[in-house]
């Protein structure tokens, strides 16, 4: 029985294998030691193909714990892991323990063709001095990952080292003991907090009781979180009792920036830049045009520009024409929307015929759809006292 977080003492003795390991401890002095080790690092002799989605790995273990100076607790044997290409990177399993309060010496070992891995350390398992209490909290990426872990009816995928980036969901899952089932509730309080002890997440939860052993979870989208440090604190109360357990783990965030690249509209620049300027990005190798589009729109207003792109294929594409290539989408694109647009045909020739006023910089610019294909040419910027239906001379007739 547990009422703090233990910990594990480890030092890698050989490197050849990169082997992680963390230990999650629950009641009745039920605990289980997880590890993972990169599947790249697992080379089987007999490794074979499952399936075309799918490799088999084999490797040996062996985990000793001390139970005092004399005695010991030894097994090992052989592990098959079947990876699926598209799933993950590790191979993660865990041995099941029982281990009574005390400290415990334990020896761990992984061997894979001629190569070997080794942690040595120590298990701590605090004793239980109370009878209402709660297990570790056990950090996921998800609900539900095709894992062996199984709790109260829930799949759940253990993070060894628990890292997350702003696009994941943290799933957290606690165990809670000694609960006075009367039927009520009792609160449990979420609290997050960076490594600047700044709260960035607070929420106090009502839940019904239902056993005296019973288990929460938590979701949270980590969008808006930002890299660094993290510890998730959770309080439970039982009002009944009128007693509160407390319990926190640690977690990382790391940010993930979009690539420019990958944006559907980045590579469009030359709708931005000079023709001579275009060509010249287009002789550039593929790494080269990189580099430039980065440096490109550091300078600008990417999401400005999608919007205006979208916007010109929406308002002045053709049969013939996307909206951005015509003329008006593209001046349209490099200026933005006009403050007013006055429709008229020109009564001289009878073409169809635009005004766009730009107030604020003294445009008036006249648009003439003089081959009735549906993309205006640019006549020119009128002056405010000129009737553009008459007036203006029409050059661009044929």
């Amino acid at each position: 029985m547990i009422i703090n977080a233990p910990y594990i003492l480890c030092s890698i003795l050989f490197f050849a294998i990169d082997m992680q390991t963390t230990l999650y401890q629950f009641d009745e002095g039920y605990c289980e030691f997880w590890y993972q080790i990169p599947v790249s690092h697992i080379f089987s002799i007999e490794e074979i193909s499952s399936s075309q989605d799918s490799i088999v790995k084999k490797y040996t273990y062996k985990i000793i714990i001390y139970t005092n100076y004399r005695d010991s607790t030894t097994r090992e044997g052989i592990k098959v892991g079947i990876v699926k290409n598209s799933q993950k990177n590790y191979i993660i399993d865990f041995f099941s323990l029982y281990l009574p309060a005390g400290k415990f010496p334990f020896y761990f070992e992984v061997i894979s063709g001629s190569e070997k891995a080794v942690k040595k350390g120590t298990i701590e398992i605090k004793p239980d001095t109370f009878s209402f209490y709660c297990s570790d909290i056990v950090l996921s990426g998800k609900m539900r990952r095709n894992a062996e872990f199984m709790r109260c009816g829930l799949e759940l995928l253990p993070l060894i080292k628990p890292e997350y980036s702003n696009r994941d969901t943290l799933f957290s899952y606690v165990e809670i003991y000694g609960f006075v089932p009367d039927s009520l509730f009792y609160t449990i309080h979420y609290q997050i907090k960076n490594n600047k002890s700044q709260v960035v997440y607070d929420s106090y939860l009502n839940r019904f009781k239902y056993e005296d052993i019973q288990f929460d979870t938590l979701s949270i989208y980590l969008g808006f979180y930002s890299s660094g440090d993290y510890t998730l604190f959770v309080e439970i109360t039982d009002p009944a009792l009128d007693l509160s357990i407390q319990n926190k783990c640690s977690f990382k965030v790391k940010e993930l920036l979009p690539d420019i690249a990958d944006e559907p509209f980045a590579w469009e620049i030359k709708y931005l830049v000079s023709e001579k300027e275009y060509k010249k990005f287009l002789r550039k190798e593929h790494t080269q045009q990189i580099e430039y589009l980065k440096r490109f729109w550091a300078k600008r207003n990417y999401d400005e520009f999608d919007k205006k792109l979208t916007e010109a294929d929406e308002k002045f594409s053709t049969s013939n024409l996307r909206g951005c290539d015509t003329n008006q989408g593209k001046f349209y694109i490099q200026n933005g929307p006009p403050d007013e647009i006055e429709y008229r045909p020109m009564e001289t020739t009878g073409y169809p015929a635009q005004v766009w006023y730009y107030e604020s910089r003294g445009l008036r610019l006249l648009w003439c759809d003089s081959n009735g294909d549906g993309d205006y040419e640019l006549v020119g910027n009128l002056d405010f006292e000129d009737d553009w239906t008459k007036d203006i001379p029409i050059r661009w007739t044929k």
